[in-house]
């Protein structure tokens, strides 16, 4: 995002009627929801994706496990909160 700070969301996706800038946590923390915030505050001033800067942005947290808190905070702030379990993540939340 934004080419002098060059700041990274894990993902950026450009359907037919909208952007949407994924951020990716396995446990997610209250800060993950500035962090998206920041990103899609970016988006229509990062050189790369200029033709898309007046297109409608949907943020969307992705992660694996569920924090109501912050799940209810990323609501409030008009952002998507989506679980994610594929198939290794019990393996990996067993080494936390």
């Amino acid at each position: 995002m934004y080419a002098f700070l060059r700041r990274w969301a894990d993902g950026i996706v450009i359907t037919k009627s909208e952007v949407v800038i994924i951020e990716g946590k396995v446990k997610p923390a209250p800060g993950v929801i500035s962090q998206l915030q920041l990103y899609i505050s970016l988006f229509p001033r990062t050189p790369e994706y200029y033709n898309f800067r007046n297109w409608p942005v949907r943020g969307e947290i992705v992660c694996a496990l569920r924090d109501d808190d912050v799940e209810a905070l990323a609501r409030t702030a008009g952002l998507d909160y989506v679980i994610y379990e594929p198939s290794f993540m019990p393996d990996i939340l067993d080494s936390l």
